[in-house]
Formats: C-alpha cells, sequence, structure tokens
C-alpha cells in the first residue's frame, strides 16, 4: 500500500510534539502516532531535503531513548530516507565511528538488521 502526503510541511512540528511527550507507556501510542505521520512525511518524497536530514537524525537519536517501542518506527522512518537515497553513507560512517547505536546495549548489527531488512540493496 503506497502513502501519500499533501500538504504543508509541518515535519518539525511532529518531531517537537514527539519529544515534549513524556517517554512512558501511557504516551506510547500517541509517540507512535507522530513517528507514523513523520514516516507517512518522508515517503511522499515531498520533504525537501533540509527536513529529510532532520528526519535521518532525529530517528536515529530514537535508538537512544530507553523505550524500545520506538525502535520499529524510528528504522521504518530510515528505510524511507534511505530508500530515497539520501543519508546512507552518512549512516555507514555513523555506524563505523559509534561503538552502539543505542544506549540499551544492542549490538549495532542487530539494529541494522533491523533497518536494512526490507530495504532491496538494488534499489540504492
Amino acid at each position: 500500500m503506497k502513502t501519500f502526503y499533501a500538504g504543508e510541511c509541518d515535519l518539525l512540528e511532529h518531531l517537537l510534539q514527539f519529544e515534549e511527550l513524556p517517554i512512558n507507556a501511557d504516551f506510547e501510542k500517541k509517540k507512535l502516532n507522530l513517528l507514523r505521520k513523520v514516516q507517512v512525511m518522508v515517503s511522499s518524497k515531498m520533504v525537501p531535503k533540509f527536513y529529510l536530514e532532520c528526519a535521518f537524525k532525529f530517528s536515529i537519536g530514537c535508538f537512544w531513548l530507553k523505550f524500545t517501542p520506538m525502535f520499529t518506527a524510528a528504522a521504518e522512518i530510515l528505510q524511507e530516507i534511505f530508500r530515497q537515497g539520501f543519508f546512507l553513507t552518512e549512516h555507514i560512517t555513523l555506524i563505523q565511528e559509534v561503538g552502539y547505536l543505542s544506549q540499551l546495549g544492542h549490538e549495532n548489527d542487530v539494529i541494522m538488521d533491523r533497518i536494512y531488512s526490507s530495504i532491496e540493496l538494488t534499489k540504492l
């Protein structure tokens, strides 16, 4: 199923709303909904590259939250950014320079498998 987004690019507003919500089970659904909105916006291919960079860095930051329900949604945002051909080189450099992409002790290989699992490498 293909999703499209049209309208003003309020991606930064969604990221700010996400940050302002507490990290706990009561707000998990709201946080996930905001991440889904970001993913739909990124999938639309209508988001300016500067905003894609914000979404990229934000998604990497989500792996540092001590709240693993966010990992899958963050990985889906990264997958879509990579499918569009953006920031893959920067991501590989980050993996090489940083011991862990998560403060929860997940190995980078585990996180990378999750991110890359649905990306067709032939499209990159």
